[in-house]
């Protein structure tokens, strides 16, 4: 980072091409201008560590997912089958993913927890510095990063030991660079063969104009299901034969934290409807569509990170099962949206619908009404409302964001100016 003088010309023009007061521009560049950007982070990844550790003894909660992936490591390292019918939480990940896990079962347990928020913090940071177009102090940061971890997807994926800070972390580390790099996009298809539904994001990258880094992502997550196959070949086949198209075995569709389409209109229809999986798929193409496409047009803006959130979106609405937690991606979004020069390209509706997802999360309002045993099937209006808050923040936003999408579509059929 450059040392920029109090009122020197370069400040002003940061304040300017942020839309910020010089004020709040001076105080993201106090730092010493020697201190890198990991020396930076660290204070924030240290400290929301100490804080979740400290959340999880005072709560005595249990990380119940992290065990899972334990339990998945002890499995390869006992050769026993992944898959087979056991008591308690299935282990419901690809084979590569269980390989991945293997460190985590010959540790302790407490050491597990350890490492596994250290590197939960690390992708949260990783997500805040990544939110906005300009360098953070570290008093910012760390600020920011404790800020989010007020967040009910934040603070359920640490109680729950989840995966899904890293997952969205490393994402936006890979793919959110000032300059591309040729391998850039090897780490999203690493990551798609732990969870699959980043592959979504591929759809983004070809109409972004990223072709290579989409080509790199393909490859690698085709790469770890075929070390997947070397490796455990009865795991790789049962899995991909048949524990993929067991959704049920991840859970209940109609479960109030199932923050999708399908789990919105499970809970109007019932899980058993014959409606349930075309309505669901009908749904999710059209706003995976029109999400991708805005998300492309505010990547080829210039904008990547809020193209990045805003694809992340998509994928969330469409995935069969997005559970609370994995809404992560409202670091990166309201961060993006909001602070960013991309709010010049979004309409206004758009930024609030980014505001009032961050709010209701804040206010974890997805539990303010009953759940479970099927409790969500006799919702009132009300309840409704409130409990799929998420889908409807996620659903308005991308409705805001459909001249954009609209934009796209022109470009790419040539009647329109780049």
């Amino acid at each position: 980072m450059v040392a920029v003088e109090s009122g020197s010309s370069l400040e002003v023009h940061w304040a300017r091409r942020g839309g910020i007061s010089l004020a709040e521009c001076r105080l993201m560049v106090t730092d010493a201008p020697t201190r890198p950007a990991s020396a930076r982070a660290w204070p924030a990844v240290l400290v929301a560590t100490a804080l979740m550790v400290l959340m999880i003894l005072l709560r005595q909660i249990t990380p119940i997912d992290l065990l899972v992936y334990r339990w998945g490591g002890e499995l390869v390292l006992d050769r026993q089958s992944l898959y087979a019918p056991a008591e308690g939480l299935p282990f419901t990940y690809p084979p590569f993913a269980a390989l991945l896990f293997t460190p985590f079962a010959v540790m302790p347990v407490r050491l597990a927890v350890g490492v596994f928020y250290v590197a939960s913090s690390l992708g949260l940071v990783a997500l805040v510095r990544r939110a906005v177009d300009r360098r953070l102090s570290t008093g910012v940061l760390l600020g920011l990063a404790v800020a989010a971890l007020a967040l009910e997807p934040v603070w359920s994926t640490y109680s729950f030991g989840q995966v899904n800070l890293v997952i969205a972390g490393v994402i936006a580390a890979d793919l959110l660079r000032r300059t591309e790099r040729p391998w850039a996009g090897v780490w999203l298809g690493v990551v798609a063969g732990v969870k699959l539904t980043p592959i979504f994001l591929v759809a983004w990258l070809v109409l972004a104009g990223r072709l290579r880094t989409a080509a790199v992502a393909v490859a690698s997550a085709v790469g770890t299901a075929l070390v997947g196959l070397l490796v455990l070949p009865a795991d790789s086949r049962a899995y991909w034969i048949e524990v993929l198209l067991e959704t049920d075995r991840i859970g209940t569709p109609e479960y109030q934290t199932n923050q999708s389409i399908k789990g919105v209109v499970a809970r109007f229809v019932g899980p058993d409807s014959g409606l349930l999986d075309p309505a669901w798929f009908v749904i999710s193409l059209v706003v995976g569509l029109v999400a991708v496409l805005a998300a492309a047009r505010l990547s080829r803006r210039g904008h990547e990170a809020a193209g990045l959130s805003v694809a992340a979106v998509g994928m969330l609405l469409a995935s069969p099962v997005s559970w609370s937690h994995h809404w992560v991606w409202v670091v990166l979004l309201a961060g993006s949206l909001g602070f960013t020069s991309a709010r010049r390209e979004v309409p206004v509706l758009a930024r609030w619908s980014a505001l009032a997802l961050a709010v209701a999360m804040l206010l974890e309002m997805i539990w303010w009404v009953p759940g479970r045993y099927g409790v969500e099937l006799e919702w009132n209006a009300w309840q409704v409302v409130v409990g799929n808050v998420y889908v409807w923040c996620g659903l308005v936003l991308l409705g805001a964001l459909l001249p954009l999408a609209a934009r796209q579509v022109m470009t790419l059929t040539g009647r329109a100016p780049r």
